[in-house]
C-alpha cells in the first residue's frame, strides 16, 4: 500500500502513528467488548472496522 499519496500523508502526520492490517487482528488488539478492550470505549472503534481501513492515532488537535 505504498504510493505517493500515502507517502505524503505519512509525512504530514509523521508525529502520529498509522496502523494498517487485518481487521480481525486490529479488533482483537483494540478489544471486541468492554470487558477486553485496551482503553475505555475502544471496542466502539473495533465495531466500525469494515473493508480496507487504517487507523491514525495522534495527540494533536
Amino acid at each position: 500500500m505504498r504510493n505517493s499519496k500515502l507517502k505524503d500523508i505519512r509525512n504530514a502526520w509523521k508525529h502520529s502513528r498509522m496502523f494498517f492490517g487485518k481487521n480481525k487482528v486490529m479488533m482483537v488488539a483494540l478489544g471486541r467488548s468492554p470487558s477486553d478492550e485496551y482503553k475505555d470505549n475502544l471496542h466502539q472503534v473495533s465495531k466500525k472496522l469494515r473493508g480496507e481501513v487504517g487507523l491514525l492515532f495522534t495527540n494533536r488537535t
